[in-house]
């Protein structure tokens, strides 16, 4: 090999060396670079799990009708709840009245009204303790015979508008309240003239889809 082929190869292969060390350098640098992002996502990801708490649980429907049972027992007066339980909470009216709660969670507070055979009307007052109005999340009682439930609830229709619960003039409805929003209350003095003692009858609330979940069983 002649010295000027050897100092072209010893050129070339200085500067394919040089290249290699060029290369691994910004290997290098990028892998630290990565490693720093890597790291402050990370960190990031830390301070936002840290500041994120949850805030609370979401209740079953047992947790939620555990909490009504308890609320019932302070606001209906003279109730003696000799029939409740903690599944199934009830009211038992030792006179002829009754306060009902209902909430934003689409919930009575009470799964049963009893009324004394004694008893010719029954003052209801029904309180919506949550704080949505009443065209998002309205609430009413209205009573029914058992049997005639379905009917009635078949009538059920948005062009009837709020102020008649959604319902058309009905023969089938037996009683019923306004429909309110949260932080209201309505009351009744429902005539019991019509009712009869052994019957069942049916409370449920006719805002459009709210009947599944909000009714309760009525008798004398």
């Amino acid at each position: 090999m002649s010295n000027q082929e050897d100092d072209v190869f010893v050129r070339n292969f200085s500067l394919v060396l040089a290249g290699l060390v060029v290369v691994g350098l910004g290997a290098y640098v990028l892998a630290i670079a990565v490693d720093n992002d890597f790291q402050k996502t990370q960190d990031h990801g830390a301070v936002v799990a840290e500041r994120i708490q949850p805030v609370g649980t979401l209740n079953t429907s047992d947790n939620v009708i555990a909490l009504n049972s308890d609320q019932n027992s302070t606001s209906v007066p003279n109730n003696t709840n000799e029939g409740s339980t903690g599944s199934q909470p009830k009211v038992a009216l030792g006179k002829c009245e009754a306060i009902v709660n209902a909430t934003d969670t689409m919930q009575f507070d009470v799964t049963e009204l009893k009324v004394d055979s004694s008893c010719s009307e029954l003052k209801l007052t029904l309180n919506h303790t949550g704080n949505l109005p009443a065209n998002i999340m309205g609430h009413n009682i209205v009573f029914v015979a058992e049997s005639d439930f379905s009917s009635l609830i078949s009538t059920i229709d948005m062009a009837n508008g709020p102020e008649n619960g959604y319902l058309p003039d009905s023969e089938l409805i037996l009683g019923q309240t306004q429909l309110i929003g949260g932080g209201e209350s309505s009351s009744i003095t429902l005539d019991l003239s019509p009712f009869q003692s052994g019957v069942n009858y049916t409370f449920f609330c006719s805002f459009p889809g709210h009947y599944s979940m909000m009714k309760g069983k009525f008798t004398i």
